[in-house]
């Protein structure tokens, strides 16, 4: 049996003096084997510690505001979501969609021009298969199963992804996105 355990060391200069320890961000929890479980598993283990280090949960300096979400919060975080796969298909730029400094992680590198996103090449179209999110105050998650077709139809490629936002102003900005592709024995 294999468990894993997440933490998160907190940064603020208050509370760096003090001795700090590791967060469990849920209970032990036995790693699936089967290979489309695992990637499921490791996408919301890896989707929970980015949303906790975001907002700074484990932090003593920092705390939580209870809010109420609105539907129209998660409408709008799924819009997002859904144009910045839209117009990475179609090789476009859109920074109005994200952060100055995001992070966009494609198979485990690091990209800063389209396409962005796990098997999109150059032009195409998506179809998003899955989307879904959560709104927590001034973050959101969201996660997206989306289907990439090349421009002439020729090529077909499969991948899901995982994005954090971030409130700016009345809009809703992508701070971190990252994504793989879906390997063949996996399935969809």
């Amino acid at each position: 049996m294999v468990t894993r355990f997440g933490a998160y060391r907190c940064s603020s200069p208050e509370v760096s003096r003090r001795p700090t320890r590791p967060v469990a961000l849920a209970h032990p929890t036995v790693v699936p084997q089967q290979p489309a479980n695992a990637l499921r598993y490791t996408l919301r283990v890896l989707a929970a510690t980015v949303v906790l280090a975001a907002t700074g949960i484990g932090c003593a300096s920092r705390t939580m505001q209870g809010t109420a979400v609105l539907p129209a919060d998660n409408r709008a975080v799924l819009a997002v979501v859904r144009e910045a796969l839209e117009r990475d298909a179609m090789a476009q730029t859109a920074m109005h969609l994200y952060e100055p400094f995001v992070t966009i992680i494609a198979n485990g590198v690091e990209r800063r021009d389209p396409p962005r996103f796990a098997g999109m090449g150059q032009g195409g179209r998506v179809t998003v298969a899955e989307l879904r999110g959560e709104v927590l105050g001034e973050i959101a998650w969201a996660i997206a199963s989306y289907h990439w077709t090349s421009a002439d139809g020729r090529m077909v490629e499969s991948a899901r992804v995982t994005f954090v936002l971030a409130t700016e102003g009345n809009s809703w900005r992508i701070r971190h996105a990252h994504s793989s592709i879906v390997p063949p024995w996996a399935g969809d």
